[in-house]
């Protein structure tokens, strides 16, 4: 398959017989709340997780390193012990870094929240904080060997004004995520370090192009994947066509650096998927006044398509999630947990070997190779 073809399905009927081997680990999910906060357990199975927006942010560098070298792990402890006591731990576990402490913030950015309230929390630091940051990673890979892939910021974007998560340039993102990288890897040489999670067009090649002038490494040489999240661009969640649109807008980006940059051997990763979240209330009541089996149809749509395009893992938007993406999924038994239960018994270790999706109705036919033929 081509960039070009795959980027016509949102018109068109179409179909492939490359064979796609679908990943053990490719049913992704992130979460609000739970394993904190009183939440209970997912009722359904998944295979990767992602740590990111947790119950008292208690992933963030901020609220680890409260003073100067000492951190404080109790939270994250509960967190990864929660985990770990599920019946099926998930093999995948996909760590987001963010939020500069205080201390490390370059002076200007000590006048400036971020969006979580930290103050400084989206400064690059400053060249003791930069060290300071190889030191946490460090600390933090040590203690959690379950950690298994790094993403080095959430959505950043350049030149914001102090506006947004990451207030500092490309080449300073650049920076910041080496020192990730080189602390992680010197730990542990097998982790993942993906680089940050992209989710406006440009930002992606933006940060591949620019380089880290201490070690001279450019974006494109410091990540093991390519890592992007993809929101449904449209307030008909039944209009498959349009939420592809939404999804390849990214997707075309991710193709054109592989392409520019010789990464098609990187893997893809759409570490956040669902409803477009910029309008909540809209998207969300769209989703909830579908009929119970058109939610389940719509979340195993959702999952599909990316890996059709070429992701490797994706994880939906969110359980216990209050008023985001599809609501709080973790109650929407018939719809939403019965589309991931599904596809995690239906699809994790099994080889597509072809695959055809109707452009008028949507409607997915994948054949296994196993012999099973699935249609959703």
């Amino acid at each position: 398959m081509t960039s070009t073809t795959k980027i016509n399905w949102a018109a068109n009927s179409f179909s492939g017989s490359t064979p796609i081997s679908i990943p053990t680990d490719y049913i992704g999910l992130n979460s609000n709340s739970w394993p904190l906060g009183g939440i209970s357990a997912p009722s359904f199975g998944f295979t990767s997780f992602r740590l990111w927006d947790c119950a008292e942010q208690c992933h963030q560098w901020c609220n680890i390193e409260l003073t100067a070298g000492n951190y404080t792990w109790t939270t994250l402890d509960s967190y990864f012990s929660t985990i770990a006591a599920l019946s099926t731990p998930p093999s995948t576990i996909l760590y987001t870094i963010h939020g500069t402490p205080e201390f490390y913030a370059q002076t200007a950015a000590q006048s400036h929240t971020d969006e979580y309230g930290n103050v400084g929390g989206g400064s690059f630091p400053t060249t003791a904080g930069l060290t300071a940051l190889g030191n946490w990673v460090t600390a933090l890979v040590t203690r959690y060997p379950q950690i298994t892939h790094i993403e080095t910021e959430n959505e950043p974007t350049f030149g914001q004004n102090y506006t947004g998560l990451w207030w500092g340039s490309a080449a300073n993102l650049v920076t910041f995520s080496n020192v990730i990288r080189t602390a992680a890897k010197a730990v542990r040489s097998t982790i993942k370090v993906c680089g940050p999670a992209f989710n406006t067009p440009g930002t992606m090649s933006q940060f591949l192009a620019a380089q880290d002038p201490t070690s001279l490494n450019f974006g494109y040489q410091i990540v093991d994947s390519l890592n992007m999240h993809c929101y449904r661009n449209t307030n008909d969640p039944t209009s498959w066509s349009n939420g592809l649109i939404g999804n390849t807008i990214g997707f075309t980006e991710v193709y054109n650096n592989q392409t520019t940059y010789s990464l098609t051997s990187k893997p893809i990763i759409v570490s956040e998927f669902g409803i477009d979240n910029t309008y909540f209330s809209q998207f969300d009541t769209s989703y909830w006044s579908l009929p119970v089996a058109q939610r389940k149809l719509w979340l195993i749509r959702a999952y599909i398509i990316p890996l059709l395009l070429g992701s490797t893992k994706s994880f939906c938007y969110a359980y216990s999630s209050f008023g985001q993406l599809s609501g709080d999924l973790r109650n929407d038994t018939n719809g939403a947990i019965a589309a991931i239960s599904t596809l995690q018994s239906a699809l994790p270790g099994q080889t597509i070997n072809s695959w055809s999706i109707n452009g008028a109705t949507g409607v997915i036919t994948l054949n296994l190779a196993s012999g099973t033929v699935l249609t959703y």
